[in-house]
């Protein structure tokens, strides 16, 4: 029997999410169709479009052929952030994403008092000092203050 493909070359195929994919992180739209392509492929594109005489411009060894006029060309960060809008998630000044109906704690320090209250304080630049990372932070257990006289005789936590 005779193989179908023996005199097929061998194609790259630039259509498939592997881990190429990572390389591609821009977005062309042109007509109805959108490709996504390398930041060298990029460049060349605008590179190349910008000559005199030139209506279509050959990416990937003449496998992607691009006519100069373009819709958008968006990068790929640009369109996480918009799917995470429209899935209803929202982005603090902190930079963090939360989820919809959630408050946002990225910018609150809880301060320990003299008499074993906390108490939140928003922070404002160069007022607080930054927040304390989880290898510097002290674990709950350390923290756990039932011995203190305050739970020992019946005293009342308040909370607000």
């Amino acid at each position: 029997m005779v193989d179908q493909n023996e005199n097929v070359p061998e194609m790259i195929q630039y259509d498939t999410i592997n881990s190429d994919m990572d390389k591609r992180e821009f977005k062309i739209t042109v007509g109805i169709r959108s490709y996504w392509i390398t930041k060298e492929e990029l460049d060349k594109y605008m590179k190349e479009r910008l000559k005199s005489n030139v209506d279509h411009v050959a990416l990937r060894n003449g496998l992607l052929i691009l006519p100069i006029q373009y819709q958008d060309i968006v990068h790929r960060s640009v369109i996480d952030d918009s799917e995470k809008i429209e899935d209803g998630r929202w982005q603090c000044d902190s930079g963090m994403w939360h989820n919809t109906a959630t408050r946002c704690f990225c910018n609150v320090e809880m301060i320990e008092l003299d008499d074993k209250t906390i108490r939140l304080e928003e922070r404002k630049p160069g007022q607080l000092p930054a927040p304390v990372t989880d290898e510097q932070r002290e674990p709950p257990v350390s923290r756990d203050r039932r011995e203190t006289f305050s739970y020992n005789h019946g005293a009342s936590i308040k909370t607000f």
